[in-house]
């Protein structure tokens, strides 16, 4: 218990407050170091939070193609048939298109209801086969579409992720679509055209034959392919086209009935078995117009293919059990499975440009440096593709880096620069209560000014900045249009910023750049548009990877270099001061464990100490005046009684 000068009439409290307030001087540098660092990281941290926009949010807006695009193209007419983007090579000027078909992918689908649907997508297909009435019916734990196998484990995989292995495959190259309501599927190409394929092979009793989708006979489009040849089992591969049919019954390499004739499409082909060859057959009916097919032949593998001349299904149906085509695996009972509407054949788009009739395999294509979708015929009202020059953007995105390129290196030229004020050190909560609030905010200003003065750190990007304007770019000579008879060398270095009407003033301006004259910019733009865009946007050609993206790599855009000592700085702040390397919240902590963090939890550790060091020495002080004031208060007492006594 503390005693208050009850004896001595002393104001104990006062007294032990002077005598631990020259202890306390330590320590309030210590508290003053502490708020130093602490306004240091502050100011770290709103150079990075504009070092991160500019790098994450301003340059990247610049090098969009939405920002330089140096042709802007817009469509007229049928608006909605077409969606038109142009490139920095699409001439000036109109073109127009119509379109007559979109381009459609090779696609086959079940022909009838699934008779055990709807089905649960989600149970093991182990249990849909086990069920009683099995729901599939299988003989292998694997698939084969276009000539790629995909596995599935029965015990683990449903019907849901089988479908998704499948559209995952790449060498699939198809999207499956099962409807578990009617149980019904179809297989589509993933690229569009009269190309496209989908083909279908494996085993006779694979999976995919529950929902009429059969192996044995394979769909490409509308095409028929033998899955297997029958003519494997005698052995007479490679087949002799040459031979006639009766040479290659009686070897034993097809076998047919008595029936001179095949039936495709409904027509009826004739042949003669003493005089046709494989080779005139096949020419027999690729010239017959009614049956609308091409007829190929591997005589390595003994395999067949129809393929329909027109988007229409193939239809075996009509011919005799034991026909020709049996000994290919060409089956007539293939047509339960193909019957119109079941299969579809890749479909090439059908336009005019410009009058000129062509095709294109996908609805999407580049004409004369413009991307073009096409989304829907024009039904006999043309699209008209307008392109123009666009150079008010890129002026404007220039304008735009200028300015928030000025803004960046002003703040970071203001703080290199700050006046320093020794003498205003940060207020301890004493001296702040002694002051008014204008008062402390104009002391703190002071103290707060001059605290990244000469920062290495940030020295060393604001020579990077200005390094990277004043550097050239080595563009390739294709990238730049000139007239340069010399071909010994394969790129030209380019001073742009002065042709472009850009500098970056005398030395008072410390850097910053300029847009001088507009009129430059523009006529340099309208000559050779890539050659501005390139200057700012070309990725890098270096190898060395110190080099890269430098401020003197020469072969790097303006972009790309100011990106990468952004990022520079960055990295070193956040060592330096614990500042994020993504985060541009200005309420964002800092790391522990950069410089000065370390730095703080040092502080943190000394005044702890200093603080339970000065605790114990006023704790001492008032434990000797409180034995002082117990000694008085005893002699007192003793002295009263003395005196009373007389």
């Amino acid at each position: 218990m503390r005693i208050s000068g009850f004896a001595s009439g002393m104001d104990i409290d006062s007294m032990v407050k002077q005598l631990m307030a020259a202890k306390r001087a330590p320590l309030d540098k210590l508290n003053q170091k502490t708020t130093t660092l602490q306004w240091q990281q502050e100011q770290y941290r709103d150079i990075n939070i504009k070092l991160l926009t500019f790098r994450n949010s301003k340059l990247l807006s610049y090098s969009s193609s939405a920002s330089l695009d140096a042709k802007q193209a817009s469509v007229s007419g049928n608006t909605s048939a077409v969606t038109v983007t142009a490139g920095s090579t699409a001439p000036a000027g109109a073109l127009s298109i119509e379109v007559d078909n979109l381009a459609t992918a090779a696609s086959i689908s079940s022909g009838s209801n699934l008779g055990s649907a709807p089905l649960n997508m989600n149970s093991k297909l182990i249990d849909l086969k086990n069920s009683v009435p099995p729901v599939l019916n299988y003989d292998s734990q694997s698939v084969e579409i276009n000539g790629t196998q995909i596995s599935f484990d029965e015990n683990t995989d449903t019907l849901g992720t089988l479908i998704s292995k499948i559209n995952s495959n790449s060498g699939a190259n198809v999207n499956v679509y099962l409807d578990n309501v009617t149980g019904r599927m179809s297989i589509t190409s993933k690229t569009t055209g009269a190309a496209s394929t989908v083909t279908l092979g494996g085993s006779a009793g694979n999976i995919l034959t529950n929902f009429g989708l059969g192996s044995t006979n394979s769909v490409a489009g509308a095409k028929l392919s033998s899955g297997s040849s029958s003519m494997a089992a005698s052995g007479a591969l490679p087949v002799d086209t040459s031979k006639t049919l009766t040479d290659l019954k009686a070897a034993g390499t097809i076998t047919y009935d008595s029936s001179n004739a095949i039936v495709i499409n409904g027509k009826s082909i004739s042949f003669d078995e003493n005089t046709d060859t494989l080779s005139s057959l096949i020419t027999k009916i690729n010239s017959d117009p009614a049956a609308n097919v091409t007829a190929t032949f591997d005589a390595a593998t003994g395999k067949m293919s129809l393929t329909s001349k027109t988007a229409s299904a193939i239809s075996l149906a009509g011919n005799a059990s034991g026909n020709l085509l049996e000994s290919f695996n060409l089956q007539s009972s293939s047509a339960s499975y193909f019957t119109t509407g079941a299969v579809s054949a890749g479909v090439d788009a059908n336009v005019k440009i410009n009058g000129i009739a062509t095709t294109r395999s996908s609805n999407r294509f580049t004409e004369n440096g413009i991307d073009i979708t096409l989304n829907s015929k024009t039904n006999g009202i043309a699209s008209t593709i307008n392109v123009v020059s666009n150079t008010d953007k890129i002026v404007d995105t220039i304008k735009s880096f200028i300015t928030d390129y000025n803004d960046l290196l002003s703040t970071i030229n203001g703080k290199l620069g700050e006046d320093r004020y020794p003498k205003y050190t940060p207020l301890s909560d004493d001296q702040k209560k002694e002051m008014s609030d204008d008062q402390v905010k104009l002391w703190e200003s002071k103290a707060k000014s001059g605290l990244l003065l000469r920062d290495s750190t940030l020295t060393q990007l604001a020579n990077n900045m200005r390094l990277t304007v004043m550097t050239n770019v080595n563009m390739s000579k294709s990238e730049v249009a000139i007239d340069d008879s010399d071909q010994s060398t394969t790129e030209v270095e380019v001073n742009l910023l002065g042709s472009f009407g850009i500098s970056t003033g005398d030395w008072t301006t410390q850097g910053k750049l300029m847009l001088t004259d507009e009129s430059k910019l523009r006529a340099a733009i309208e000559a050779d548009p890539n050659k501005v865009i390139s200057f700012f946007t070309r990725q890098s050609t270096e190898t060395d990877p110190t080099v890269k993206n430098s401020p003197t790599d020469t072969s790097s855009g303006l972009f790309n270099r100011l990106s990468n000592s952004a990022l520079t700085a960055i990295n070193l702040l956040a060592q330096k001061a614990g500042t994020s390397k993504y985060s541009t919240d200005p309420n964002t902590g800092f790391s522990a464990t950069s410089l000065i963090g370390t730095q703080l939890m040092d502080l943190a550790d000394r005044i702890n100490d200093m603080n339970e060091r000065l605790t114990r020495e006023e704790t001492n002080y008032y434990q000797m005046f409180t034995n002082m004031e117990t000694a008085m208060n005893r002699y007192q007492s003793q002295s009263s009684s003395l005196f009373g006594a007389q």
